[in-house]
């Protein structure tokens, strides 16, 4: 609030509830001082309270116990005279599995990325082919040689690895994730290295260096979401999409 006495017009503000997520706020109703020194405050109008919903998506009894608390925060925040614009709560899972929560703003942020069950992703993850090799079974691939083809398999190596933010257990788990070419899954074949990755593309027909390998995103009537790389390393897909590192070529299409 240093400076604001000086503006010619009063800054406005928002002020955080914390109403369970533990994370930053103030609590209710401890709060009400602060409402009280803000609505005395020169050069600062306060036209916003919100909180943010820890529980939406799995837990509506706490949720309803957040969203009470809130309400009452408004209540007695303009009971005490604050003439709120703006009232706010709803995240993603709340804006879709609680409507009372929307009040007068949704911060989505999931769904606004399509990383939400029935939404469409804005993001895919793509990567080529740039080398192929026959090798017989029982071949070890990848750092520590504990992965060893079962089969005689042809292994195409490609370009990207931990270094680019995938998470290196994607490829140790006990089912390995895949990328999608020619219209096949072909599993991670070993760990990640840091910039390379080996999958088996034995049943493959007609692969070739230079094929596009989808790690993220459609192709050839497939689909892999973040969600289902987040499932198989047992994070959350923001996590996923998050850790991506600025050396990942980023294309933008209308």
């Amino acid at each position: 609030l240093r400076g604001a006495d000086r503006r010619r017009l009063p800054l406005a503000c928002h002020l955080k509830l914390d109403t369970g997520m533990g994370r930053i706020g103030v609590r209710w109703p401890a709060g009400r001082e602060v409402v009280e020194y803000l609505l005395q405050a020169q050069g600062v109008r306060l036209e916003g309270l919100y909180t943010h919903l820890s529980r939406a998506e799995d837990s509506s009894e706490f949720t309803r116990r957040q969203l009470s608390l809130f309400r009452r925060a408004v209540r007695e925040t303009e009971g005490l005279g604050a003439r709120l614009k703006w009232r706010h709560a709803a995240n993603s899972a709340a804006a879709l599995n609680h409507p009372e929560s929307r009040w007068d703003l949704v911060r989505p942020g999931l769904a606004a990325y399509g990383l939400w069950d029935g939404f469409e992703p804005v993001l895919s993850l793509k990567t080529r082919v740039v080398f192929l090799k026959n090798v017989p079974k029982g071949t070890p691939i990848g750092y520590g040689g504990r992965f060893k083809t079962r089969r005689a398999s042809r292994i195409a190596t490609l370009p990207f690895g931990y270094g680019d933010g995938v998470p290196r257990v994607l490829s140790t788990g006990r089912r390995p994730a895949s990328l999608i070419v020619r219209g096949r899954r072909c599993p991670l074949a070993g760990p990640l290295s840091m910039d390379m990755a080996m999958i088996d593309v034995t049943d493959v027909p007609g692969v070739s260096v230079g094929d596009e390998a989808v790690l993220i995103g459609a192709s050839g009537g497939l689909e892999q979401t973040a969600g289902d790389l987040a499932r198989l390393a047992g994070t959350i897909p923001y996590e996923i999409v998050t850790g991506l590192t600025a050396r990942v070529a980023r294309v933008y299409r209308p």
